[in-house]
């Protein structure tokens, strides 16, 4: 099997891809983890698979990232499927703790964060939630997911689930479009907060 990633507009050898996110892991340290705590984010979500994140300084160029050891530092989520710490990792996502609606993608082969949750609702027909930015899925136990790039193949991961929830409008707006423009089976989407549908939309 090839050890090369080719996605967006980059090939990425994905040993170097494991090896930039192990080293902003190790750049976490507690005063990360207390800012999490203090946005809500809790001790059972930031200590199991899902919710490991790490901690590294980038440039951005566009829709992508990449380190800078002189620039500001950077969140960063990897993208994949994630179980107690073990990580089948596709990519990485980036963002600023002063600006959780902003984010880029290392190579731009992933565009989902919390692909498991996509997998599950898609296999046992549940409900899917779809949060705003990285930091809301972490508020939220990193239950549902996160879509990182609306592009075309999403429509192949989200067609078999047919009820959404979407934690803000523009969410729901992008989930609408996407869904509308080439899907045949009625779907509903409804805006949540705290659990709660306050109001719904579908085809």
């Amino acid at each position: 099997m090839s050890n090369i990633i080719r996605a967006g507009r980059n090939e990425f050898p994905t040993p170097y891809l494991l090896k930039e996110y192990a080293f902003a892991f190790e750049n976490s340290n507690e005063s990360h983890f207390d800012w999490m705590r203090d946005k809500s984010v809790t001790n059972e979500t930031l200590y199991r698979g899902p919710a490991v994140f790490g901690v590294e300084r980038i440039i951005t160029d566009g829709a992508y990232y990449q380190p800078h050891e002189e620039s500001d530092p950077a969140i960063i989520n990897p993208i994949g499927r994630l179980s107690n710490f073990e990580v089948q990792l596709i990519d990485l996502c980036a963002w600023r703790a002063d600006a959780p609606d902003n984010w880029w993608l290392r190579i731009g082969s992933g565009n989902i964060l919390g692909v498991d949750a996509v997998e599950r609702a898609n296999h046992f027909k549940k409900p899917l939630i779809v949060h705003a930015n990285p930091l809301a899925w972490l508020q939220h136990d990193c239950q549902g997911c996160v879509v990182l790039a609306w592009g075309s193949g999403l429509r192949l991961a989200l067609g078999g689930i047919q009820q959404f929830g979407c934690t803000d409008e523009n969410t729901c707006r992008c989930l609408d479009e996407l869904l509308r423009s080439n899907r045949s089976s009625s779907y509903e989407i409804r805006i949540v907060e705290i659990g709660y549908p306050i109001r719904s939309r579908g085809a």
